[in-house]
């Protein structure tokens, strides 16, 4: 919020960008939709971050009181609006047929969350690439720390939050396929592991904040064991980051948002045995969509604003009903039963570590 905040006061107070008669201050998103609309407007979801109030569609009075007048920002509408059809002479341009209409979007971190299928209460993602993100759905706004949330269509939130952790902090290289199956049969780490990127693997976002946290790899037996050899060390890596996504859904159920649908996309769940060891972490299955991408997500979310000029229904229920019927699994990965009581002793090492490091508060405080 700081940064989109700072950038438009940053604007606004230089001498070729300072607000002046016809002069709008836009989101990239918003540029795209008035070349193909002529209409200025800007959508709650992409305008978050600049300190909204996204259920008022409203800027904060704050950036009018640092010198960004409301008139050079655009009027704010909800994700899923329809915001008007494509100028005859830019659909010529395209080749588009005449008449399409424009529906107000959302980031792409949300419209990835509608490819997920993420979209009910009780359905989260878990988007593992350079880092970790987790989303869900809740019937209220959600804003505690490193959690915020987006207003989706028809009125639900969707908060969430990303970790540093991921793909991205995986130390090993070469042939990372083999070196994730021999992995998967050294069993779960005896190791504890909190892995953040270099350099210079330190500083955290989510499940909770640190900027000063520093990336961990310890032995906690007595005696120590004898270093680790790759596959080992690649397994303690795999474990650790799965706890992370098993900490963040903790903390996103501890303030009223449950998971009992958990569905991932990123990169890294492209690698069947991580899945294995997220899905046993977790003691549940895990779903991996058939195409979750941020593109396939946007077409859904038009194809529901544009079928809500015709059908009078909650927006909400009209997304549900169409993800439901086009956002498939690709696979399904149950939890494997002989790893599950080694890994939930593994979680709980995890949290005393984190909390002899003061990084958690202590077990049973408030």
């Amino acid at each position: 919020s700081a940064g989109t905040v700072g950038r438009l006061l940053w604007l606004a107070g230089q001498p070729d960008t300072a607000p002046a008669p016809g002069r709008h201050y836009l989101h990239s998103a918003d540029v795209v939709v008035a070349a193909l609309t002529g209409q200025l407007v800007s959508d709650t979801s992409h305008a978050l971050k600049a300190g909204i109030d996204p259920a008022a569609a409203r800027w904060p009075e704050l950036l009018a009181d640092g010198g960004v007048p409301a008139g050079t920002l655009p009027p704010l509408v909800h994700p899923g609006t329809v915001v008007g059809t494509v100028l005859p002479d830019v659909a010529a341009g395209l080749g588009l047929p005449p008449g399409g209409v424009v529906v107000a979007g959302m980031t792409d971190g949300c419209t990835a969350q509608v490819a997920a299928g993420a979209v009910r209460p009780g359905q989260t993602m878990g988007v593992l690439g350079t880092t970790l993100v987790l989303k869900g759905v809740s019937d209220h706004r959600i804003d505690a720390g490193p959690v915020y949330s987006h207003l989706a269509p028809g009125g639900r939130w969707w908060p969430g939050g990303a970790s540093n952790s991921g793909a991205g902090v995986l130390t090993a290289t070469g042939d990372l396929p083999a070196l994730d199956a021999a992995a998967l049969a050294t069993g779960p780490s005896p190791l504890i592991a909190y892995p953040l990127p270099p350099p210079p693997r330190t500083g955290e976002r989510f499940p909770f904040a640190d900027p000063d946290t520093t990336g961990f790899l310890v032995d906690p037996r007595r005696p120590p064991g004898p270093p680790p050899s790759p596959a080992q060390r690649h397994r303690a890596e795999l474990d650790g980051v799965a706890f992370v996504e098993r900490l963040g859904l903790d903390r996103l159920a501890e303030l009223g948002v449950p998971s009992t649908d958990h569905r991932v996309a990123g990169g890294g769940s492209r690698s069947l045995p991580w899945l294995q060891v997220r899905a046993s972490t977790l003691a549940r299955p895990v779903a991996r969509p058939r195409d979750p991408s941020s593109g396939v997500g946007a077409a859904l979310l038009a194809a529901t604003g544009w079928t809500a000029t015709t059908r009078i229904e909650d927006l909400g229920d009209l997304l549900a009903e169409v993800v439901a019927r086009a956002v498939h699994p690709d696979l399904v990965v149950d939890p494997d039963p002989a790893e599950v009581p080694q890994l939930e002793e593994g979680y709980q090492r995890f949290l005393a570590e984190l909390r002899r490091r003061a990084l958690l508060p202590a077990a049973g405080a408030a």
